[in-house]
């Protein structure tokens, strides 16, 4: 689905061109060279690609995607943590509840219209961790135009929601 007049695309066609990957390389190369890092895809044929861009430009890269065995994806991991500078690529397996303190920058190349999801990505940079003063988001499914900045203050309520009467439901018999 792809929406124009507000720029959202989460459409893999969008994202799947040489122009994308070679400007997402790009944009990594100028910003953020040599940092440990990781990079949020849009779908597994899109992790796979994004990752052979960076590992054919010689980039300590490693990938995790739901096609991979649980074992590869350990063992991708754990590399990526013992690595100075590496870059993992995924596509929802390392979104919410994962922690690894030095990473130093967040690359969302997906859109979303989730803010949870939105603030769960940018969170895997934000963990504290010696002389981390800082790191950085790169942004290119242009989320901080729907979301705003990630730090902004935000109300949050629980909102009760009203169950809809069951109109027309089937009846309920209780057996002995």
């Amino acid at each position: 689905k792809c929406r124009v007049s507000n720029k959202f695309c989460s459409n893999f066609k969008h994202y799947n061109t040489k122009q994308r990957y070679a400007g997402v390389l790009q944009g990594y190369s100028e910003k953020v060279k040599g940092l440990k890092g990781i990079i949020f895809c849009v779908n597994v044929d899109h992790t796979i690609n994004t990752y052979q861009t960076f590992k054919d430009a010689g980039l300590p890269v490693y990938q995790v995607h739901s096609k991979m065995s649980s074992q590869e994806r350990e063992f991708n991991v754990r590399e990526f943590e013992s690595s100075p500078d590496g870059i993992m690529i995924n596509c929802g397996i390392l979104c919410v509840g994962y922690d690894h303190a030095p990473i130093r920058f967040v690359l969302q190349d997906f859109a979303t219209t989730s803010l949870p999801k939105f603030l769960q990505t940018i969170g895997r940079g934000s963990r504290p961790y010696q002389n981390k003063e800082m790191f950085f988001v790169l942004d290119y499914g242009k989320n901080h135009e729907r979301h705003s900045l990630w730090n902004m203050n935000r109300k949050w309520e629980l909102k009760e929601t009203k169950k809809k009467k069951n109109i027309g439901a089937a009846g309920v018999k209780n057996c002995p």
